[in-house]
């Protein structure tokens, strides 16, 4: 099993949200394949406020599962905003 270090983390992340936003240029109503009720728009907004939730946990050091925050980023209610 691979050890999971913040380089290979890193990576990880980089990579997949590269892959995200190649599948996004498919266009905000195009279905996402593995999740049909889904379309690219609700997948982007997920990982979005995914990523800004273990960025906070990043940025706080939380260390202690109690102290994880509950509270997710609320989205913009332009998608041109960023």
């Amino acid at each position: 099993m691979t050890e999971l270090n913040a380089d290979t983390a890193r990576r990880a992340i980089v990579d997949h949200t590269r892959r995200l936003a190649e599948a996004a240029a498919a266009g905000p109503d195009a279905t996402v394949p593995t999740a049909p009720k889904w379309i690219i728009a609700d997948l982007v907004a997920h990982v979005g406020q995914t990523q800004h939730w273990v960025a906070e946990i990043i940025e706080r050091r939380v260390t202690d599962p109690t102290r994880l925050p509950t509270e997710m980023a609320v989205l913009p209610t332009d998608s041109r905003e960023g």
